[in-house]
């Protein structure tokens, strides 16, 4: 399973303005999901970076296009529940 770099930093956030509800601290909870065996941490790279400048999202939220950047990269599943990323062309993802 892999994970942006920026995934933990988007997390926080969400949980800072109440997006999301986690039972640890935020960093406590990155630290300890981080730990689970078979997660690989995917740095943010130029091209990664590039590629989400100028995909096609209808919003600019820069955590998103790092995301699924990284997805298309690995040709990976992207994980998510955000209903702009599930809709893009481009983007196998999984939600229940």
């Amino acid at each position: 399973m892999y994970i942006s770099a920026i995934t933990p930093w988007e997390v926080a956030v969400l949980a800072q303005k109440g997006r999301i509800a986690l039972a640890l601290e935020p960093r406590h909870w990155s630290e300890k999901a981080l730990q689970v065996e078979g997660i690989r941490v995917i740095p943010l790279d130029v091209g990664i970076v590039l590629d989400g400048a100028h995909m096609d999202l209808p919003h600019p939220d820069p955590a998103d296009r790092f995301i699924a950047a990284t997805a298309l990269r690995l040709g990976a599943v992207l994980i998510t529940e955000d209903a702009n990323l599930r809709r893009h062309p481009r983007l196998d993802t999984l939600w229940e």
